[in-house]
This record gives C-alpha cells, sequence and structure tokens, in this order.
C-alpha cells in the first residue's frame, strides 16, 4: 500500500504533526476553531496550502 504522502508528494510542500488522541480539560478558545487555528499558524509563519 502506497502512502498518500508518497503518492502526492510532488504536490506536498511539507506536513503538520499531532496526537492521534488528545483529553484536554477546557477549551483553548484561541484555536478551537478553524479561523482561529489559521491565524495562529499565520502568526507564528506556518502557510497553509490547499489542494
Amino acid at each position: 500500500m502506497v502512502l498518500f504522502t508518497e503518492r502526492h508528494a510532488d504536490k506536498i510542500a511539507g506536513t503538520l504533526s499531532c496526537y492521534d488522541r488528545l483529553v484536554l480539560m477546557g477549551t483553548i478558545p484561541g484555536i478551537c476553531y478553524a479561523e482561529g487555528m489559521t491565524r495562529y499558524l499565520h502568526a507564528h509563519s506556518h502557510r497553509r496550502y490547499s489542494l
């Protein structure tokens, strides 16, 4: 089986890694929605790409 990232390597500029499962108590208001995470990544100089 070929990994998705291997099959589309010519179109991928980078990847993000994270935990598969995470239990949080409470919320992180600044990044708990799509626009908030986009702002966070932009503020920390991470570009966002769409396929």
